[in-house]
């Protein structure tokens, strides 16, 4: 059992109670592809990219809303007239999980990159994207910037995939970034073009920036990087390190959450966020100063991490 001092718990519990809106909502992008359900074949997984590299998601989730190209995605089920992808869903012919359970051989334990298409019918049904589709979890998750899209297109092996997912996440990794850190602010986060130019004024006021504007010039982006990857070596000095195998890009997200873990404010129900919150630094001070006493209870993960990012 672990041992905390009362700062520390007194925090943990502060969290536990105040912080139970810090949801996170995965985005996927889908490249072209087309495949059947049928009866005997009623679900299919589609490859798809997860657009978003500081959020996991540990269980299956329902994706329930296409973020772009939903008239680039066509539904005919038997012989009846085409319909969209976004009426297919609201009209329960078909229900797509974020699976997180097809096995990659060579490639990872776990595959989460994978949207696995059920028919909810039984006449045969044929789903058709013929450009690229970004799908979210819920109708609030935030738009996805085109540019993200541009990298996306079927692999046709685990490491083109993981070369291809790479390049999505350095398109990204900014905005991942600032949420990671905070500047969004916490809660459920819609990182639109008026949040994410806040987010990046506030980051550029924080660390006095020649630039104030909510600007990503080169500056910026070089002092997030160096912002990150200093939080980074923190918690690694503490002994929160964990490393993941899928991808070359680090991200602070990952130690945040080897530190919820260890602190016990995860459950299947409630997973890590990986938002380093102001109460996880407090946290992470408290625990700093009694580092001593908690070295042999540190949770060292210098194996692969096995919920992977989708």
């Amino acid at each position: 059992m672990k041992h905390f001092s009362l700062p520390l718990l007194f925090l943990i519990v502060f969290y536990l109670t105040a912080f139970q809106g810090l949801a996170q909502t995965q985005r996927l992008g889908i490249p072209p592809q087309s495949f059947s359900l049928t009866k005997k074949d009623p679900s299919h997984d589609a490859q798809a990219y997860c657009l978003d590299r500081h959020l996991t998601i540990g269980e299956p989730v329902v994706f329930k809303t296409v973020l772009s190209g939903d008239t680039q995605a066509a539904v005919r089920v038997g012989n009846q007239p085409l319909m969209s992808l976004k009426a297919a869903i609201e009209k329960g012919v078909i229900t797509v999980k974020g699976a997180g359970v097809r096995n990659r051989p060579d490639y990872s334990r776990i595959d989460g990159t994978q949207l696995k298409f059920i028919s909810n019918r039984d006449e045969p049904i044929q789903i058709t994207f013929t450009q690229i589709v970004a799908m979210g979890e819920k109708e609030n998750s935030s738009p996805v910037n085109s540019d993200l899209l541009t990298s996306v297109k079927k692999s046709l092996s685990d490491l083109e995939f993981k070369t291809v997912q790479d390049e999505i996440w350095k398109k990204g990794i900014n905005e991942s970034r600032l949420e990671t850190l905070g500047f969004y602010g916490y809660g459920n986060v819609v990182r639109n073009k008026i949040a994410t130019r806040n987010a990046i004024k506030k980051f550029q006021i924080k660390y006095k920036l020649p630039l104030q504007d909510g600007s990503l010039d080169a500056p910026t982006k070089d002092t997030l990087e160096r912002v990150e990857q200093q939080e980074i070596e923190t918690f690694e000095q503490l002994g929160f390190r964990r490393v993941r195998f899928d991808t070359n890009i680090r991200s602070l997200s990952d130690n945040v959450r080897a530190f919820e873990e260890f602190l016990g404010l995860t459950s299947k129900e409630k997973p890590a966020t990986g938002k380093f919150t102001d109460d996880l630094r407090t946290a992470l001070r408290e625990f700093g100063r009694d580092y001593k006493t908690h070295i042999k209870q540190a949770l060292f993960v210098d194996k692969p991490e096995h919920l992977l990012s989708t």
